[in-house]
Order: C-alpha cells, then sequence, then structure tokens
C-alpha cells in the first residue's frame, strides 16, 4: 500500500511512525472482535436476552436516533439548561465539573431513547 504522511490526529496521539499506527488500529479491532464474541455469546448461545432490550429499540430505529442526534443534540441541552440551570450537568455541584460532558451524553440519550421507545411501542419506524 501507499505511504502516507502521519495526519495531526496521530501525531496528537502520539504515534511517530506507520507501525505504531498500524498496531494501535489492530488493537482496537481486537477489542471489538472481542466485545462481539461475547455479546454474540450471551444473546445467542446463552439465550440471555432480556438485557438487550434498549439496544433492540435503537436498532428498530437507528436512522431515526442518528437524525434526531444530529438534528435536536443542542436543543436538548439547551432546554435543559434553560428550565433545570446551567449546573442540571453537574449535578446542581454534586459533581465534579470534569464529569459534565459524560452526564450531559447520558441525559440527551436516555431522552433520545425515550422519542425511539415511545416510536417502538406505536410500531413507528422510519425506512429508506
Amino acid at each position: 500500500p501507499a505511504v502516507r504522511a502521519l495526519g495531526p490526529r496521530e501525531i496528537a496521539l502520539g504515534l511517530h511512525d506507520h507501525t505504531q499506527v498500524r498496531e494501535r488500529h489492530r488493537g482496537a479491532g481486537v477489542q471489538q472482535r472481542r466485545f462481539l464474541r461475547v455479546t454474540y455469546g450471551v444473546i445467542e448461545l446463552a439465550n440471555i436476552r432480556s438485557w438487550s432490550f434498549p439496544l433492540v429499540v435503537i436498532g428498530a430505529n437507528s436512522i431515526a436516533i442518528y437524525c434526531l442526534d444530529k438534528l435536536a443534540y443542542r436543543w436538548i441541552i439547551d432546554r435543559l439548561k434553560t428550565h433545570l440551570g446551567s449546573e442540571i450537568f453537574t449535578l446542581w455541584g454534586r459533581l465534579d465539573p470534569a464529569f459534565a460532558p459524560l452526564v450531559q451524553s447520558l441525559i440527551v440519550m436516555a431522552i433520545l431513547w425515550l422519542i425511539l421507545y415511545w416510536m417502538y411501542r406505536r410500531k413507528i419506524f422510519l425506512k429508506i
């Protein structure tokens, strides 16, 4: 394959040559395959499916979650801050501000999931 120059992402990650880049990508692939094997084993082989229902709801309307995430994410955050205060994502000062982005993402994801669940219960599915 053609050799390309390291981009800003690779340099920011502290990777200095293409061997390190390949090794990093190879490690990510191993983790993904391991996760897939474990989830396949739990869902299909052990037949334990109850925990996967939230993923079924998301998978049934994956186009809707993608569009909602791109179109409504910022709007939801602004409405939460307007109605619940700007400290909502630090749980009104109870949480270190470093965790605010994580809490923000979890809250927005929960709201989007509730919208998808509403659609799922009414058998509303977006298709192309």
